[in-house]
């Protein structure tokens, strides 16, 4: 059996060690059709770590409540988790009370200054009631200087059928909560 590559450490890809290979996974793959995009992904980027996926295998798609099994840690991409959980508290723990929040969608444009607009905006406008969030597809973690980044793909399911749902947001912290956030959103794209 063929040994995986090694990282720049000297460990083997989706070893349980440290990895900064690159995000490779999400990035090389491409859907032959619409379908393959709920199918499960060959491998995912976890914090720049190309994890090995194939049938059966866990990790290659994170469920909401499995994420912070897979070591989630920034404050982006713990409120994505709680985003695809519709976690209200976890939001509020994740943010300050007085965040400045700012994001745009296919059709508006959206601003929350305190945790009950942000709530609002989250959970009675984006996520409906009668959204279910499938699953957390993916997320990807960085930096742009001192700001921080993060990406994360949503499946979603409601009346209309299976949608995906990316979003990218750029966040500033204080004391380990996000205190100045803008998100760009793709909407709902059905499937």
């Amino acid at each position: 059996m063929e040994r995986p590559a090694p990282n720049s450490q000297g460990q083997p890809i989706g070893s349980n060690g440290p990895c900064r290979t690159g995000p490779i996974g999400l990035r090389a793959w491409r859907a032959n059709s619409a379908a393959d995009l709920l199918r499960p992904l060959r491998t995912v980027s976890v914090h720049g770590c190309t994890v090995p996926g194939g049938p059966g295998r866990k990790g290659m798609v994170f469920r909401a409540h499995e994420a912070h099994a897979v070591g989630m840690t920034t404050p982006g991409e713990r409120f994505a988790t709680a985003l695809a959980a519709k976690d209200e508290a976890g939001v509020r723990a994740v943010t300050t009370p007085d965040l400045d929040f700012r994001a745009m969608t296919p059709n508006r444009f959206w601003e929350a200054h305190s945790h009950d607009d942000l709530l609002e905006v989250l959970f009675a406008n984006w996520l409906e009631p009668s959204d279910e969030v499938v699953a957390l597809l993916s997320t990807s973690a960085g930096e742009v200087s001192a700001r921080q980044h993060v990406t994360y793909r949503l499946h979603l399911r409601n009346a209309d059928g299976d949608s995906l749902m990316e979003q990218q947001m750029y966040y500033d912290v204080v004391d380990g909560r996000i205190s100045w956030a803008r998100v760009m959103c793709s909407g709902f794209v059905r499937v």
